[in-house]
């Protein structure tokens, strides 16, 4: 009876501190799980905000990009943009003055200069080559020829003298405005068009020189008709 109560007291101490092994076991396998919970929440955790720190840095290039983009596009419209420069000086009116070239007969779209051919016709008031020559001859047309391009030289010398300074303004108005100028494509705009100006005042010179050749043909030819005429004269005297 004895040994069989030593034995029931052994086997249950036996159970006993087996059931405490196993339960120190699981508090260890418990407590290792928790680490490595806590290392990958942790890990986790150092991830998003790594992430986070990563769409700040993507949020930082994307504004940086933005700002270049707004810059470059603001450049090139600074390049390529208008700038109403050609309109300076470049109106109806200013269109209408640069049309004064005299035609054929020294009629002009100008009224300026129209009313200077006007002065000089009354001032002067001569015939017309019919009301002296015979009809369609050789003198009648030689004289309108004569009569007409002295005309024109005389008023056009009278027209371009009396706008000079008014172009000398029309130049340094454009300058003015290189002040002005809101960038520099502006600014070669402008200067682009202050050399149109004085390519303009350039074309008056030529105009110039024209009605000058077209006077010395003039004077060339009444002297051929002259030789002519007396030519004939002497032919038959």
């Amino acid at each position: 009876m004895k040994s069989k109560f030593i034995i029931l007291c052994t086997f249950g101490m036996s159970t006993l501190s087996c059931q405490a092994h196993a339960i120190q076991i699981f508090k260890v396998i418990e407590e290792g799980l928790q680490r490595v919970a806590q290392g990958q929440l942790q890990q986790l955790e150092n991830n998003v905000g790594l992430l986070k720190d990563q769409l700040k840095l993507d949020k930082r290039v994307e504004d940086m990009t933005r700002q270049s983009m707004s810059h470059l596009n603001k450049v090139a419209d600074e390049l390529s943009g208008q700038y109403d420069m050609g309109k300076i000086l470049n109106g109806t009116a200013e269109q209408a003055k640069r049309r004064w070239g005299p035609k054929i007969n020294g009629e002009s779209e100008n009224d300026g200069y129209q009313r200077l051919r006007n002065n000089h016709i009354s001032q002067f008031n001569l015939k017309d080559g019919a009301d002296l020559y015979k009809k369609s001859s050789i003198q009648e047309v030689a004289y309108n020829q004569n009569k007409g391009t002295q005309e024109k030289a005389i008023v056009s010398a009278n027209f371009v003298s009396s706008k000079i300074n008014d172009s000398i303004k029309e130049i340094e108005k454009l300058m003015g405005e290189i002040d002005r100028s809101p960038n520099q494509k502006a600014s070669t705009d402008l200067n682009s068009r202050i050399q149109a100006q004085v390519g303009l005042e350039i074309i008056e010179l030529k105009r110039m020189q024209a009605l000058q050749l077209e006077t010395m043909g003039v004077m060339s030819q009444q002297n051929v008709i002259d030789e002519n005429m007396s030519a004939q004269f002497n032919r038959w005297a």
